[in-house]
């Protein structure tokens, strides 16, 4: 084989095992101000279809110091729809669908009100936007970016300004390796943060400050809890408001907790024992 398309063929296996797309959010919740990044990790087979790893990194706001990750979720793209699972063994939960057409309902609280194009990366790509009358809410959604109000992950879940959600920042494409800087106040830091894909090598959640998830998160009537505490744990359920919507205690190492009949949308859960307390955002779909 000629030396020259050799070596243009091995730049080309090394560049795309370690182009990563990056989705940088900032998000505030009850508990404070933060940075987070998804970002795609490789991928994994589950049933006959291979999925898109996506890891959630979470950042001091100030310091840029990662304070945990985990694996959030397995993406599958199919034409124009991206579709997610939260954990191997869950359903898969439609994402973005990018053949809805004006006048469509989203989630039965969100309308299509506009379809154009818009340029990124010197290429068209369609955008949509989205508005709640319900909920007073905006969402646009560009082509292959996802929601660039919202965040990667959380499409139609706003921030709720001042005081809770999430806004996207930045996006990454690791093919072209250029990066897209939503309209937002905050500066776009991505070669500031640590990236997992170079530190993780299983699927299983790393909690660098023995802290809590929520599987599966979008979720609809029921969720559980990992969790490391030790003795007696108190739960709360709190609306985007801050308002208490249930209360219970939790068993040791994992719990199921069902929450029928909540509206579609943003809360929190508090949890609480003699030493800690932790806040972890839910989404309700």
């Amino acid at each position: 084989m000629n030396t020259t398309l050799s070596l243009c063929l091995a730049l080309l296996f090394c560049f795309s095992g370690s182009a990563q797309d990056k989705w940088m959010h900032y998000y505030v919740t009850i508990a404070g101000s933060n940075l987070g990044m998804d970002e795609i990790c490789g991928d994994t087979l589950l049933g006959n279809e291979t999925y898109d790893k996506i890891y959630l990194n979470t950042y001091d706001f100030n310091t840029y110091e990662l304070e945990y990750k985990y694996l959030q979720a397995f993406r599958r793209i199919e034409g124009n729809k991206v579709y997610l699972k939260y954990t191997p063994e869950s359903n898969e939960t439609l994402l973005y669908d990018f053949d809805v057409n004006v006048g469509d309902s989203i989630n039965a609280h969100y309308l299509v009100t506009k379809i154009d194009s818009v340029f990124v990366f010197n290429e068209a790509r369609k955008r949509i936007f989205f508005r709640s009358e319900e909920f007073d809410i905006d969402d646009i959604w560009v082509e292959g970016i996802g929601s660039v109000l919202h965040g990667y992950l959380y499409p139609l879940t706003p921030l709720l300004a001042p005081d809770f959600g999430s806004e996207l920042v930045c996006y990454y494409d690791g093919t072209t390796q250029q990066t897209y800087q939503a309209e937002t106040e905050f500066d776009c830091v991505l070669d500031l943060l640590s990236s997992s894909c170079s530190t993780t090598s299983s699927e299983q959640i790393e909690d660098l400050n023995n802290k809590s998830v929520l599987l599966p998160n979008p979720s609809s009537d029921h969720f559980y809890i990992k969790h490391s505490y030790t003795g007696a744990v108190a739960i709360k359920i709190l609306s985007a408001e801050g308002k208490l919507i249930q209360k219970s205690v939790l068993d040791k190492g994992s719990s199921l907790i069902s929450c029928p009949g909540l509206i579609s949308g943003l809360y929190f859960v508090e949890l609480i024992n003699e030493r800690q307390r932790e806040i972890l955002k839910l989404i309700i779909q």
